[in-house]
């Protein structure tokens, strides 16, 4: 009687160090699952915010490229309008400029 009672304390202590190594590896095999998956999102949330950001650039710099068109072409046109002065008008800019300048 007490032989069996301590071979069922022994299988009940050997079945619970079985219970703990089983859940230790458990946690183990959960906490390495968790980190992957966290590592993968992370991944994924840098790779939007480049795709974003390389979007945002790409935008701005067509912005910029229809800017600086528009205003080159109206500084070819103001510089075509004032080749196209004749020299009596452009003897009157020339003194009206120096007028201001000297006074």
């Amino acid at each position: 009687m007490i032989i069996d009672s301590i071979n069922r304390i022994r299988e009940l202590e050997d079945g619970l160090e079985r219970q703990i190594k089983e859940a230790e590896k458990n946690a183990s095999d959960l906490y390495k699952i968790t980190r992957d998956e966290a590592e993968f999102e992370s991944r994924e949330i840098i790779d939007q915010a480049k795709n974003e950001a390389k979007n945002i650039v790409e935008r701005k710099k067509a912005e910029a490229e229809m800017e600086s068109d528009r205003r080159l072409a109206e500084g070819e046109l103001e510089f075509s309008q004032l080749k196209n002065l004749s020299d009596k008008k452009l003897q009157e800019a020339v003194d009206f400029v120096l007028e201001r300048i000297v006074i």
